[in-house]
């Protein structure tokens, strides 16, 4: 246990410098003192526990590959519960199931959200609630190996862990230095993203928060009526880029950076990205030209605001998509389910996982053709082993299965099917606002305190590749080996 402890210590350490830095966001705009207050108590407690904790664990071994799993699965769920104390101190949220759902909402970069009337809400915690955000984009295990590789071996398995998609590659030989390069063009891109909103008029303040929900593709917002508060063209096209560019592989950003400009010309999970993209974005522009009576220069930047936003799993909003027309609400349902690349912020099935279920449908249609014939697989002129093929699909049904049971034991707590399976689409997704009860000008407050918590581990489930979380249920990952 005590590997687990002084990675978790470690952890605590980020959560309470946080929690401080909200204090001081706190003082800087004369928040009430209750807001105030709760952070440096917060801080304080967590500073103190895990500088403790790291001292009575700093002489431990290296990390087991399932000590790495179990450091994996608790940080985050010692996050959440952690991260949920600021709403129940500051009383905005009065019940626990939904201060536990705000924040690991915003942890998991799901962005569903139980508030309302943001505007009234301490600065304070509007930006402890966007800062989730970017701790949980780039993941704080990621964020924790770059900064103390102290793990060793066991690197390997909470990078893997926290990797999202197919394939997890390594930059650089040591896991660390991997780290560090994610975690800079995570920086560099919320830099940029700031800053060019910044210039569009947000304030500062604004402009980080948004930043941090842009690159996290989480969705978390300071206004409650999204990004649509800023009646502004030029700051929801700055989201469109900086969202989709999100919803791309680090690992192609950083390459790109260094002058491999194949990591975007020979990538085929980007061009299903990008064809998608464009594909229901000029669907979505005829349907509103027509249908709505939108002129097409508005019908063009919402669409392409919404695909992007549901496709990359950020979930803000300019408008209300849910009264738009049926064939574009079941083609951005679609998207939430696909979602945008692996090695992204962004969550759902991957694009890379559909293009390989593709491949190996093709493959096995040939082989009816021609029963003979052995074809190998490639992705992207390189060789797929099979057993790498065989992981995506059996992804794809073991997504779909937890979705059909979740749906199912949401029905039971709301009549509108599509509530039900939206708001499960939407959460084990990480897109955050769903259709119908659960959509775009609606919360989540109304759901029954049960049905937050199925939500939950719902975002957990999608965060962790569902394959993390599962293997704790299973007699044989806790017998000594």
């Amino acid at each position: 246990m005590k590997p687990i402890l002084h990675a978790l210590a470690m952890i605590g350490v980020v959560l309470g410098l946080s929690f401080l830095l909200c204090y001081g966001i706190g003082m800087l705009y004369s928040d009430p003192s209750t807001a105030t207050t709760s952070f440096l108590t917060l801080g304080t407690i967590c500073l103190i526990a895990s500088v403790v904790s790291f001292l009575l664990s700093r002489k431990s071994p290296e990390l087991s590959r399932r000590d790495a799993l179990i450091v994996v699965l608790t940080a985050w769920l010692f996050s959440g519960f952690v991260g949920a104390a600021p709403y129940l101190l500051c009383g905005v949220c009065t019940d626990v199931s939904g201060a536990i759902f705000e924040s690991f909402s915003g942890l998991t970069t799901t962005g569903a959200s139980v508030l309302t009337n943001l505007e009234s809400l301490p600065r304070s915690l509007l930006f402890w609630r966007s800062f989730t955000h970017f701790l949980g984009g780039i993941g704080i295990l990621i964020v924790f190996i770059a900064i103390l590789p102290f793990v060793g071996a066991g690197g390997v398995q909470l990078y893997n862990a926290e990797s999202t998609g197919l394939l997890t590659e390594k930059l650089t030989a040591r896991i660390a230095g991997t780290a560090r390069i994610i975690v800079g063009v995570y920086l560099i891109l919320n830099s940029l993203c700031a800053i060019l909103l910044r210039f569009g008029g947000l304030t500062w303040y604004d402009s980080v928060c948004h930043a941090f929900g842009t690159i996290a593709t989480g969705g978390f917002s300071t206004r409650t009526d999204s990004i649509a508060a800023f009646h502004s063209p030029f700051i929801e096209w700055v989201i469109i880029v900086f969202m989709f560019v999100s919803g791309v592989s680090f690992v192609a950003h950083y390459r790109a950076l260094t002058g491999n400009r194949a990591a975007y010309l020979k990538n085929s999970e980007l061009h299903l990205y990008a064809l998608l993209t464009v594909a229901t974005a000029a669907i979505g522009t005829i349907c509103l030209v027509r249908q709505l009576d939108v002129d097409a220069m508005t019908s063009l930047r919402m669409t392409v605001f919404q695909t992007v936003s549901l496709f990359s799993t950020t979930g803000f909003t300019t408008a209300d998509y849910d009264i738009w027309p049926s064939v574009l609400r079941f083609s951005f349902l679609i998207l939430m389910v696909i979602g945008a690349c692996a090695g992204s912020t962004s969550g759902a099935i991957k694009s890379v996982r559909v293009v390989v279920a593709w491949k190996v449908f093709m493959r096995q249609l040939g082989r009816i053709i021609h029963p003979s014939r052995v074809q190998a697989l490639r992705l992207d002129g390189n060789p797929l082993p099979s057993d790498r093929a065989d992981k995506a699909v059996t992804y794809i049904v073991a997504y779909l299965l937890i979705l059909a049971v979740a749906t199912l034991t949401i029905s039971l707590f709301t009549s509108d099917s599509m509530t039900a399976v939206s708001s499960v689409i939407a959460c084990l997704g990480g897109v955050g606002p769903g259709m119908g009860g659960a959509g775009p000008t609606e919360t989540y407050a109304e759901f029954p305190g049960i049905a937050k918590l199925v939500l939950v581990f719902c975002m957990l489930l999608g965060r962790l590749e569902i394959y993390i979380c599962l293997a704790a249920f299973m007699p044989s990952f806790w017998k000594n080996q």
